[in-house]
């Protein structure tokens, strides 16, 4: 069973900007094989096809990373794998050790993005 991430049409939102997220073989970046590569010009994430579902994950956050700091303006730091490796792993971990806080707050969002709220009170009331 193909427990990996489902990118068919995948869109993943950073800063307001729409990245595409796609599986794809053999990559390459600046002549070296990788496991994933973000184009920031073309608002593009794409991962390497052959690595396993736990692997294809953690380069996913990693390549996210990449992108926020990006989109975040520190184009900088966007390149830095010196930063971005430590703080892809450890995001990966936040997400994967919390499990249940992560499945919370999403199901929270689900109850209320479809309404109306104006203000942060209102949006308080749905995380009680």
């Amino acid at each position: 069973m193909d427990n990996k991430i489902n990118t068919r049409n995948m869109n993943i939102n950073i800063n307001s900007v729409r990245y595409k997220v796609s599986r794809t073989k053999k990559l390459w970046d600046g002549g070296e094989p990788c496991w994933g590569v973000t184009l920031f010009k073309e608002n593009k994430i794409k991962i390497d096809n052959s690595l396993s579902a736990q692997k294809m994950e953690q380069v996913l956050v990693h390549e996210l990373v990449h992108a926020t700091l990006h989109e975040a303006g520190l184009e900088n730091y966007s390149c830095d794998e010196e930063l971005v490796n430590p703080l892809g792993n450890a995001l990966y971990s936040l997400i994967m050790e919390n499990q249940p806080l992560f499945r919370t707050m999403m199901d929270n969002y689900r109850r209320y993005s479809d309404k109306s709220l104006t203000t942060v009170s209102q949006i308080g009331k749905y995380f009680k």
